[in-house]
């Protein structure tokens, strides 16, 4: 059997400058010159199917913005899987158009994004910006 799987993996990454190979003094050094806490958080859960694939169903998402010494909501939302079947983009399609977001806003907003969007519109926005994913 050869089958081929996609494997996603959580990670943290540091940019650093890559023209020349530093030695372990100098990054060190680059690293403590990092700020402690960044601008931005993007905590984000996810539900998956049970099955060997763990297929992405849904998730949500919230993007914290660092204000003083703690992290203030800025945005929140969910995504779904490109492929989600439509019944059950239809279910969470309902549970998404009564959701209250707990950042206020008139009118309410609850986005609701692909994964694709979510990744492109979301994730690499706030991850260039070098905020950590959760």
């Amino acid at each position: 059997m050869n089958e081929t799987l996609d494997l996603y993996l959580r990670a943290h990454t540091v940019v650093l400058d890559q023209a020349k190979k530093r030695t372990r003094r100098e990054t060190t050094t680059a690293l403590s010159k990092l700020p402690k806490w960044p601008d931005y958080a993007v905590v984000f859960g996810c539900e998956s199917r049970t099955g060997i694939t763990q297929e992405l169903t849904f998730g949500f998402y919230r993007i914290l913005k660092l204000n003083g010494d703690s992290y203030v909501l800025e945005e929140e939302g969910g995504f779904f899987d490109d492929d989600l079947p439509l019944d059950e983009r239809k279910l969470l399609g309902a549970y998404f158009r009564i959701a209250v977001s707990d950042k206020t806003s008139f009118p309410p907003n609850f986005p609701r994004l692909s994964r694709s969007d979510f990744i492109r519109g979301v994730f690499y926005r706030y991850a260039r910006q070098g905020a950590p994913a959760d």
